[in-house]
């Protein structure tokens, strides 16, 4: 914090007391040093969010928080935050969940057609199955993880919002099964399951996590992809 721009520098007091619970929150996590800059710097504007005044916590975002506008979204207030500000995502931010946005695997998304709503893209197209095994194997389980960590965000909400499906569609990762040439063998490599079998589980989880967590509605689930339309003529050249 020593060697952030002026205006992000807290009172020493008040630097002590975000120190000590930044601290505090890596150790109930069994973290130790060293630890990726963009997560602690995280973890610091947690706190300064939580001690200090707003007004610093801002200056510190501006400073190490947004390098791009992905990493921004806009709160019930209108106003341009990190994606982890304590307005957008109420919960915890363990290590795990950090990396989950870091890797874009998780993103916010502003609607156009929903009124604005904010809406939690999940994008498929992170994922990179080995073969058809590992979508039953594999996909559900880590699908059902992500889902509880993601689970945070609709706490205060009772369950309302929303999650986008992006990249359901691309290509080697559940594409909706094509159609074959008669006498020909159907290709290997494609995945068992289709785009609906995918929503369909995750609308089980979020079942399972409302009478768990106490919700009184579902997240919707959408998609954000159009399905690929079938040629009905050769390609050109």
């Amino acid at each position: 914090m020593r060697d952030s721009p002026p205006a992000a520098q807290p009172p020493p007091e008040t630097a002590r007391a975000v120190a000590d619970a930044v601290i505090l929150c890596l150790r109930d996590q069994g973290l130790t040093l060293p630890l990726p800059d963009g997560y602690l710097r995280l973890m610091i504007y947690r706190a300064l969010r939580a001690v200090g005044p707003e007004t610093t916590a801002r200056a510190w975002a501006a400073a190490h928080l947004t390098e791009s506008t992905a990493q921004l979204a806009r709160s019930p207030d209108r106003t341009l935050r990190p994606v982890f500000d304590p307005l957008i995502w109420p919960g915890p931010v363990p290590l795990i969940v950090w990396q989950l946005f870091e890797s874009h695997l998780v993103r916010p998304l502003r609607t156009i057609t929903l009124r604005g709503r904010l809406v939690w893209r999940l994008d498929f197209r992170r994922l990179v199955p080995t073969d058809a095994g590992w979508m039953e194997l594999t996909l559900f389980p880590g699908l059902h993880a992500i889902l509880e960590r993601l689970a945070d965000a609709f706490d205060d909400t009772q369950g309302r919002g929303i999650i986008g499906l992006a990249g359901l569609y691309a290509s080697g990762f559940a594409p909706t099964p094509r159609r074959r040439r008669r006498g020909r063998p159907a290709p290997r490599g494609i995945a068992p399951l289709d785009a609906p079998a995918v929503r369909d589980y995750i609308l089980r989880v979020l079942h399972t996590l409302s009478a768990t967590r106490h919700w009184t509605t579902l997240p919707e689930v959408i998609y954000l992809d159009l399905t690929p339309a079938r040629k009905t003529h050769p390609s050109l050249p």
